[in-house]
Formats: C-alpha cells, sequence, structure tokens
C-alpha cells in the first residue's frame, strides 16, 4: 500500500527507504489485520496532487529504523522515511519526523503534512505553524484547492478537536492555533482561486 503514497518516479527510491525498517512479529505496517481491525477509523486516505491519486495510510505501527541505517539513506529518501513516520500511532514519533521536514518544499510531502492540521496533538500544530509559510503555504493551499472535500473535512476535524480537547485552554476558536493556520491556508487558497 505505501506504494501508492508516492509518485511512481520515487518507488526505486522508496524500496531503499523500507529496507530500513526492522520488520518482526510486532510489526503491524503490513498486515492485513491491522486495516480490517478498525477500517472505518483508520482506513487509508485517497487525495489528489497534481492531477495524480495517493493513497495514504492513515496510521502505521512501527518501530523507528536505527539512527545510522536512516543516516546512510540519500537525503530524498530520508524525507521520504519521515513522511512515511508522519502516519505513526504515536505523536511523539509525528512530531519528531515534522520537525525534520522543516524547511522542505518537496510537492509529495503535502500530502502527508496537511492532515496533522486536522489531528488532536496542538504540539504538532505548533510545529506545521512554524512549517506552513511562503513557498510550503502556497503548495498546502494549492493542495486543498485540488482536494476541496478533504480539506473540508480537516477544517470540520480541527474544529472538533478544539472543541473535545483544547476548549478550555483556548476559549474562543479564534485562538486556537489550528484555527489560525486554518485561517492563513484558506486566505492563501482563496487568493489563488482569483482570476
Amino acid at each position: 500500500m505505501i506504494q501508492q503514497a508516492f509518485p511512481a518516479s520515487l518507488h526505486a527510491d522508496l524500496e531503499k527507504v523500507l529496507g530500513v525498517f526492522y520488520v518482526g512479529p510486532w510489526y503491524l505496517f503490513w498486515r492485513k489485520e491491522f486495516w480490517n481491525l478498525n477500517s472505518q477509523a483508520i482506513g487509508p486516505y485517497v487525495v489528489n496532487l497534481d492531477g495524480t491519486q495517493f493513497t495514504i495510510p492513515y496510521r502505521i505501527a512501527s518501530y523507528e529504523p536505527l539512527a545510522n541505517r536512516v543516516a546512510a539513506l540519500a537525503p530524498l529518501q530520508q524525507t521520504m522515511l519521515h513522511c512515511i513516520f508522519l502516519r505513526h500511532n504515536n505523536g511523539w514519533v509525528r512530531q519528531q519526523h515534522l520537525s525534520a521536514l522543516l524547511g522542505s518544499t518537496a510537492d509529495f510531502v503535502v500530502p502527508f503534512t496537511l492532515p496533522l492540521l486536522g489531528e488532536y496533538v496542538v504540539e504538532i500544530i505548533a510545529v506545521l505553524d512554524e512549517y506552513i509559510t511562503g513557498t510550503v503555504l502556497a503548495n498546502r493551499a494549492r493542495f486543498a484547492n485540488e482536494n476541496e472535500a478533504y480539506w473540508q473535512r480537516t477544517q470540520r476535524r480541527v474544529v472538533s478537536y478544539w472543541n473535545e480537547y483544547y476548549r478550555h485552554q483556548y476559549p474562543r476558536l479564534a485562538d486556537y492555533p489550528g484555527t489560525q493556520l486554518v485561517h492563513r491556508i484558506e486566505a492563501a487558497r482563496m487568493q489563488l482561486l482569483k482570476p
């Protein structure tokens, strides 16, 4: 399934990335049971990027590869590995790998990073806020335009998670970091839609 998450031009690099993963009995990434157990809750999501459809796993469960194995990968391959771990079931792991992507403007990163906005970990949203500026903001706005239904669902999730977990910390929805980032992306999206 993970091949469907990256452009075909990167599949040779993806093979090298997957080669650094440890595969053991705890490894659920490829197990059919993992996907069928909660297929409605954690199934993959389908998005478009520059006219091509990609299927991204909602969550993976895997230990992170050893640092020396990751260091042996080319920079592009390391970026791909960080993208994969943005779908990890542990929020701390997602945050660490998002931080490693700061400064990356690769288009294939977009379908992995924007969904983090619609998740419940406000610390990840703070990293996103730092990351999504300039060219990266424009890329996210284009992605939102190309995936309007997905973008609307992400916005609804931002509101839901604010209401469920952060309403006490941010009494006004407008003050919640996720909402502020949504407004920035939405403003950039509207700019792109202007004739």
